[in-house]
């Protein structure tokens, strides 16, 4: 069956799903989000010489200057946020020339005062980004309000109900030149699907730090200024929470009313259902063909073999010439050297000779035909009277050579026999895994130690139980024979695999429950590197039993694992801290006994 063309698309690391919730839940966004808002263009002119207040200042108070409109003060109220930094000085230049004390043109009262300290107050607000980013996002002409879910003309005015509602909240978009609009009617699926993704993705600036109900600098000390700052955070954080709600609520709204959303739907319903006939069509078609494809399948692996059985042949062939090409080279290089030996009478006395001869003998057996050519060429090379000389040193080498690797092979089974006499003492494998991973368990210092790491071993499968001076013998023992390093050290890392290896089945055998119930999980756990054990051993008792959230924040903090995997290694820490307690309690039962 021929199959589909490959389709490469781009895959987001976490996703808007992720993002979104993080927002809905915790009212803030994913780390490393850079929150950039833009300034906005001049797009209304004002006309500076008619430029007044848009409320009365004799009402207002300057020291209430958190409940004031501070646009309405300065005359923005009809651009508000629209208006950039470069007109709010410009009108505050303006209105300075008509408020200040020394431009009224009379002598000025206490009310005057009070009417310029507050257009001051309003300007340096507005001045400061920080300050006016803070009293934007309680902007109290701004309207909250989204549509009733109730409303029957959601769907047949769909474009004129929210398309005003998603321009208003576009104001807090941190970028507001990539804001994407409600679209028209005939926009494809992708656009729209571009539209409720970024809705959906919509990360809002509001912080809400101007209805802090405390001030942190009126604070006597700092535990009354951390106290102030907590009650503000938690505060902050809620309103964030309900407006991250109310902008969701606004999507989901959308999303169900869009009558582009039910024709898409439509549409793929109706591909469905032409995939599906379209299938049962393809079934026939596809039956016949695997048919086809079978009986060319069966005809290509007979050929296959075919030609493998050939290629081995061949290789065979191969072998076989190049050892006959070997044995001719090897005889041919023998008589060479016996030839040139012969020639030169051996190169030794008469006397001599049949030392030499055996020495020659002796190299036509040892040396391969490589090692015979490079002899031959050294003699040829060389005058007579040296060529005794080097026979002889060839023979030395060759000895020394010789020598060497019979070494070796004394000393490997000088190894294999000291393992065999402690197997032959009646401890096996099993046995000094044990004993090694019990020595670590209890290291020197413990109370009772080979007590302990006795009852110890009984309870973890020894074959069989052994008193402490036994123990005690067997450990004294492996360290006068160095197997405390690196021998024990192997039997441990052995032990080690093993039961990772179990721990591995079982984790493979929970994962399949798990991956049926539909839920991902991982069958190979890695091991716990020291810096994330001492991480979560930190947060263990950071974090109490008691703790709201506690694997959330126990997982965070540890920064690498899942949660599953903290809790996890927490009961396999808390099962080997009771089979330590255990022991030692079983041993101090019977010491006292």
């Amino acid at each position: 069956m021929k199959l589909p063309p490959l389709d490469f698309q781009e895959v987001e690391p976490v996703g808007w799903a992720f993002e979104n919730w993080l927002q809905e839940n915790f009212g803030i966004e994913e780390e490393g989000t850079d929150e950039i808002i833009e300034e906005e263009e001049e797009t209304e002119v004002i006309d500076f010489e008619k430029l007044e207040p848009g409320c009365k200042l004799d009402k207002i108070k300057a020291s209430e200057w958190k409940e004031n409109d501070h646009y309405a003060i300065l005359g923005l109220q009809d651009i508000r946020f629209k208006a950039t930094a470069k007109q709010i000085k410009q009108v505050h230049k303006a209105l300075v020339l008509k408020f200040h004390p020394d431009k009224l043109g009379r002598p000025a009262v206490k009310r005057d005062e009070e009417n310029f300290a507050i257009i001051t107050k309003s300007a340096d607000i507005l001045s400061d980004p920080v300050k006016r980013r803070a009293f934007d996002s309680v902007d109290p002409k701004f309207n909250n309000s989204i549509p009733k879910e109730n409303d029957p003309n959601l769907k047949t005015n769909f474009y004129g109900i929210f398309a005003p509602v998603f321009e208003r909240n576009a104001r807090w978009a941190l970028q507001r030149s990539k804001v994407v609009s409600i679209g028209q009617d005939d926009d494809d699926r992708k656009t729209v699907d571009r539209f409720y993704n970024y809705w959906y993705d919509f990360k809002s600036w509001r912080d809400f730090h101007w209805e802090d109900e405390e001030d942190p600098e009126q604070a006597q000390d700092r535990y009354e200024r951390r106290a102030i700052e907590k009650f503000n955070r938690v505060s902050r954080v809620k309103k964030k929470k309900e407006e991250m709600s109310r902008i969701r609520k606004l999507v989901d709204l959308a999303y169900a009313n869009d009558p582009r959303i039910q024709r898409f739907v439509d549409e793929e319903k109706r591909i469905r259902d032409d995939a599906k006939q379209k299938k049962k069509d393809e079934a026939r078609r596809a039956k016949i063909e695997r048919e086809l494809q079978q009986a060319r399948v069966i005809a290509e692996q007979k050929a296959k073999e075919d030609a493998e059985k050939e290629r081995l042949a061949k290789i065979e062939e191969e072998r076989k010439a190049v050892a006959k090409a070997e044995a001719k080279a090897h005889k041919k290089e023998r008589q060479k050297f016996r030839a040139v030996a012969k020639s030169d009478k051996y190169w030794v006395d008469d006397d001599d000779q049949l030392k030499m001869m055996e020495d020659v003998e002796y190299l036509c057996t040892a040396f391969n035909a490589v090692q015979l050519s490079d002899l031959n060429k050294k003699l040829n090379d060389s005058a007579v009277d040296e060529r005794a000389e080097i026979v002889r040193a060839s023979i030395v080498e060759f000895k020394q050579a010789e020598a060497e690797k019979n070494a070796i092979a004394t000393e490997k089974s000088a190894q294999e026999k000291v393992k065999a006499a402690v197997v032959s003492g009646g401890w096996n494998t099993d046995d000094i895994q044990l004993l090694t991973k019990a020595m670590e368990t209890f290291p020197p210092g413990t109370l009772n130690r080979w007590g302990v790491i006795n009852v110890w071993m009984n309870d973890h499968g020894v074959s069989k139980e052994r008193d402490e001076k036994v123990i005690l013998k067997k450990a004294k023992e492996l360290e006068k024979q160095s197997m405390r390093a690196p021998g024990a050290t192997d039997h441990f890392k052995q032990f080690q695999k093993e039961v990772n290896k179990k721990a591995g089945d079982m984790d493979g055998k929970k994962n399949t429950a798990a991956a049926n119930a539909g839920t991902a999980a991982t069958a190979d756990a890695t091991p716990w590197a020291q810096e994330e054990q001492k991480r979560l051993e930190q947060a263990l008792r950071t974090y109490g039993a008691k703790e709201p959230e506690r694997w959330e924040k126990i997982c965070s903090a540890v920064g690498t694992r899942t949660k599953r995997e903290c809790m996890l290694r927490f009961k396999e820490l808390a099962e080997a801290m009771k089979a330590k307690k255990l022991a030692m309690a079983k041993a101090a039962k019977a010491a006292g006994k």
